[in-house]
Parts: C-alpha cells; structure tokens; sequence
C-alpha cells in the first residue's frame, strides 16, 4: 500500500495540472477554431506546407496574399533544374 499511494496522488496532480492548463489556453484564444490551426496549404513557389491563412510564407519569404490558391506559378518565376 506505501507503494501505490505516491502513484495514486501523483495521477491526482497530473490530471489537475491537465484541467488548468486545458482552461488557460482556452481563455486565451475563446474563438479561434482547433481545426483552423490543422489545416495547411502549399506555398507555390517553395512547395513547403504552411498554415491556410498565411499571407507570406515564412520559408521562402514570397507574398501570398494576392496569389489565388489553384493557380500555377507563372513561368518567369518558375525555378529550372539543369542536371548534366
């Protein structure tokens, strides 16, 4: 019994400490979605995964803002690969 009895209290604690950190970050972001954070697109120029409402992409620094979403990038900004 002097075994369990430190386990019992510890998953007392981690489970509280669980329930107050779940309130505080739901305190600080009341509206925002969970799924909205989840949902990512490509940026066309680095093809690297970035968030759906990212208006510069953060690797490549390109302005995204402007640039429709299925549309292809246009030729003169189209990177060429020459392999010999």
């Amino acid at each position: 019994m002097g075994y369990f009895l430190p386990l019992i209290q510890f998953t007392i604690i981690l489970f509280t400490v669980f329930l107050v950190v779940r309130q505080i970050n739901r305190l600080r972001k009341p509206d925002q979605n969970p799924m909205d954070s989840m949902i990512k697109k490509e940026c066309p120029y680095c093809i690297t995964s970035i968030a759906e409402k990212a208006i510069k992409c953060p690797s490549c620094g390109s302005d995204l803002e402007n640039f429709p979403r299925n549309q292809s990038i246009p030729a003169k900004q189209q990177v060429k690969l020459r392999i010999k």
